[in-house]
This record gives C-alpha cells, structure tokens and sequence, in this order.
C-alpha cells in the first residue's frame, strides 16, 4: 500500500513541477520520473526481500555474464523482431495479390501502425516465453482482435489478419524456445 501512495506522490509531484514550468514535460521528465519509480521499486524489494545492502551489493559483483549467452539474446530479438517483419511481408505479399482488400491507411489511422504494432506484438511474444507467461500471448491475440473486430466483417480480411498474427505470434514463439534451449542448455551454446 504504501509503495501504491510513494508512486502517486512521486507522479503528482512530477505534474506539480511541469504545470508550474520549473520542469519542461520532456524526455527529461519522463526519465526522471522512470528512475524514480524504478527505483522504489527496488527499495521496496531489498526491504521485503530484508536483503541487507552489502550483501546485495557482494552477489551482484559475483554475477558473470556469458558473453555468448547475451550475445544470443540480442541477436534473436532484433532478428525476431525486425527480420521477422520482413519475412511476414514476403510471406503474406502473395495473399494481396490474390485479391485481399487493400490495406491502405486511412486519413484517421496512424502511419505504418501495423509495422509498429508487428514489433510491438513480436516483442511481448518473445519476451513472455522467455518469462514463463504463456498466457500473456493469449492476452495480446484478444486484444488485437477487439481492436480489428469491425473490419472482421470482411472474410478477406479475417483471413489476411490471422494469417499474418499467427505467423507473428508463431516467430516470437520459436525465438522464446530457441532462445530458452540457449540461454538453459550449454549444448547449443558456442564457446570460442
């Protein structure tokens, strides 16, 4: 409870700062107001945790990153998410063709949303595998469902639609697995 009321104080103080222009409602702010959150969070944990700070301190310095693990990680996720945008269009550019209703954006859409929404999609996809949370991609293939269902009236498009987010969610979730047999097997992983 008390963490709930630090975050509300820290979030009015923050609008208290802009409305009075001591503070410009930028980047900056935002940042600021990130780490701050952050870190009560982190305060909050090292006190439930009762994790005294030297001792925090001492096995973080013992952590040691694997290199090639890391590596991996960064490589899957740009390529899931980036490459995986381009292999979804080669893949889904046949089915325009064949008489899928143009998908043109129209004057009160966003430019290119559907290409950030696909990364965007990608991204949770292969971070809630990694994580262990299966049930978060169901939530993201309901809530892009409620946000498509008046254009669903049109079967082209419901087709072309699951078509295109299945293969997205399926790329996320290969990433996740390849990534977990990575980062938990030492079998695939290279050493130099």
């Amino acid at each position: 409870m008390s963490l709930i009321l630090i975050h509300l104080l820290v979030d009015h103080a923050k609008l208290a700062l802009v409305s009075s222009h001591r503070m410009a409602d930028g980047l900056g702010a935002f940042t600021l107001d990130q780490v701050i959150h952050a870190g009560t969070v982190f305060v909050a944990a090292l006190l439930i945790a009762r994790l005294p700070m030297g001792t925090f301190f001492e096995q973080m310095a013992a952590v040691r990153f694997d290199r090639v693990k890391v590596l991996w990680v960064l490589v899957v996720y740009v390529g899931i998410i980036w490459g995986g945008g381009y292999l979804l269009r080669y893949l889904t550019k046949p089915l325009i063709k064949r008489g899928v209703p143009e998908i043109q954006e129209g004057i009160d859409e966003l430019e290119n949303a559907g290409l950030y929404i696909g990364w965007l999609e990608r991204l949770l996809v292969l971070t809630a595998v990694l994580l262990g949370s299966p049930a978060t991609v169901g939530l993201i293939l309901t809530a892009k469902s409620i946000a498509r269902y008046p254009e669903f009236k049109s079967f082209r498009f419901a087709e072309y639609f699951l078509i295109g987010t299945l293969l997205s969610i399926s790329l996320g979730i290969l990433g996740g697995i390849f990534l977990l047999r990575v980062l938990h097997s030492p079998i695939l992983v290279v050493r130099p």
